[in-house]
């Protein structure tokens, strides 16, 4: 059975300082010169008492969820199938959690899910634009210094039709063009939402 322990009583019960634990738990005990016996005592402990760290408390302290959004216009087009598998693989490989919304040309929809992305307490989001985005809803996460990536695909004339995010001075810099034949797009855009998490 896995272990509600805090931080405050595995150091009572090792005799340690709560900042000794915490430093081993997020990987640090080497900066802070935490001997390599201390940390195997304590990290022996854990494995005994199968410790799992509570993330809402971690989240209550890093002001960090985990969660980042994918917002594409339609997951059966090949382009936003790679980009999902490979920024999920990513996400999980940093510990992150994916919410993928999958818009389908539904202008409503996108509106819900890009101020559900920032009301459900999401790091960052990426957002595969078409003319069913909003001007004022990216605007919204812009204006409250949400973490954000915004890019189109090469050749894609969805997001054309008028009125479109594209044409906002402000927003327009900040969207990235994606060839659909390129290899490294996920990685780009996932790199480049997690540098503007980090510097949130």
């Amino acid at each position: 059975m896995k272990s509600t322990l805090t931080i405050h009583q595995i150091a009572e019960e090792l005799q340690l300082s709560a900042s000794t634990i915490s430093f081993v738990l997020n990987g640090q005990a080497g900066k802070y010169r935490i001997s390599n016996s201390v940390q195997e005592r304590v990290l022996l402990y854990l494995q005994k008492n199968e410790y799992v760290p509570d993330k809402r408390a971690k989240s209550l302290r890093t002001k960090k969820n985990q969660i980042i959004c994918l917002i594409v216009n339609d997951i059966t087009e090949p382009v936003y199938a790679k980009l999902t598998f490979e920024v999920e693989k990513m996400a999980f490989k940093n510990n992150y959690k994916l919410i993928l919304h999958n818009i389908n040309n539904n202008r409503k929809k996108a509106h819900e899910v890009i101020l559900n992305c920032r009301d459900k307490q999401a790091d960052g989001c990426i957002i595969g634009l078409t003319d069913k985005i909003i001007h004022r809803d990216i605007l919204y996460l812009i204006d409250n210094n949400f973490p954000l990536v915004l890019f189109k695909v090469e050749g894609d004339k969805s997001w054309i039709h008028g009125n479109t995010v594209c044409d906002l001075p402000l927003v327009n810099d900040q969207i990235h063009t994606i060839k659909e034949n390129d290899k490294n797009y996920p990685r780009m855009l996932f790199n480049t939402l997690m540098n503007k998490i980090t510097s949130a």
